[in-house]
């Protein structure tokens, strides 16, 4: 119909109608296309969404009546924040595009949502990681992390799980490494220039685009966490800023402590080149109380430069085993 097609995803309605969405003008919207009978031809733009956003991966999923419609931004191989909105017509009026899991997508960009269950209907949404692409290559180069998504009139949520489980009666089956131990904890910083107000959002369980980050801006900075009670940590995650075409790597340890004086290093990450998310397994059996964060400086991943500039942590957090 005249229009450049870019990123495109096929989706099928109740009544067995097929539509083609596609990102157009440069990627800056999105066109959604009826199909004729064998889905082999458009016959008509039903709408054009997200216009100027400069959304890819198109998707579109219905539940109880509602179309939701997911996307990634464009921002290469690296990872981005997932937006979705929703519309009781296709080619009526959407929402506002809402961001959804969190500021990075764990760690991967977003690529297709997909309904799951014969006898409980679950819907996991599939994004892919791309290290193999990344300046700084990541070992373990390409692979889809699936997350739990979750609907109710409009409104979509999502959240990490380190393993999720497929069953083909009872669909996708989250499966959490523990407990959240650092949520809502209170956390210190004596570091200079740090900002008293926000140092506590590193544990208030918001780290989507737009929630509050701790940043700071001179090097190195410490962040203490105090999970209130000793327990054995499985898994931290850090999720830090991103700022797209200017990708980070954050160099950094993580310690813990089971009396606040005397750490033990968890995590040496002080070569680290990943960006955004980091999923950090934890071997030691111990029994911890504190965490500290300990963040020395930040490279964009492009070329190498410092990037004080573009700092921000927008979580720690820690799973694992309550003891006391």
């Amino acid at each position: 119909m005249g229009n450049d097609s870019r990123d495109q995803s096929l989706f099928v309605d109740d009544d067995g109608t097929g539509y083609l969405l596609s990102a157009t003008r440069m990627n800056s919207d999105i066109n959604i296309y009826k199909l004729d009978e064998t889905w082999t031809r458009p016959v008509a733009l039903v709408n054009t969404i997200c216009q100027g956003q400069h959304r890819e991966t198109p998707s579109i999923i219905k539940k109880d009546g509602e179309y939701y419609f997911f996307s990634s931004k464009a921002s290469g191989w690296y990872p981005s924040q997932t937006m979705y909105t929703s519309a009781e017509n296709l080619g009526g009026v959407w929402t506002s595009l809402r961001e959804i899991g969190n500021n990075s997508t764990f760690g991967a960009q977003f690529n297709n949502i997909q309904k799951r269950g014969t006898n409980r209907e679950t819907f996991g949404v599939w994004s892919y990681h791309w290290g193999a692409q990344y300046e700084h290559k990541d070992p373990d180069g390409n692979f889809p992390r699936i997350s739990v998504a979750q609907f109710n009139k409009g409104y979509a949520s999502m959240d990490y799980y380190r393993y999720v489980e497929l069953d083909d009666k009872y669909g996708l089956v989250p499966v959490q490494n523990g407990k959240n131990l650092t949520l809502n904890a209170p956390v210190s910083s004596t570091t200079n220039g740090a900002n008293p107000k926000t140092v506590n959002c590193i544990t208030d369980g918001a780290d989507m685009n737009s929630s509050t980050y701790f940043q700071n801006s001179s090097y190195p900075y410490v962040q203490t966490i105090d999970m209130q009670k000793k327990a054995k940590i499985s898994e931290l995650n850090l999720a830090t800023r991103l700022v797209n075409g200017s990708e980070t790597a954050y160099k950094y340890t993580i310690e813990a402590s089971e009396d606040g004086k005397n750490f033990k290093m968890l995590v040496d990450d002080t070569d680290n080149w990943q960006a955004g998310f980091q999923i950090l397994p934890v071997q030691d059996t111990s029994n911890y109380r504190y965490l500290r964060l300990t963040v020395m400086r930040i490279i964009n991943v492009h070329n190498n430069n410092p990037a004080t500039w573009a700092d921000g942590v927008y979580e720690l957090t820690a799973f694992g085993t309550p003891v006391e």
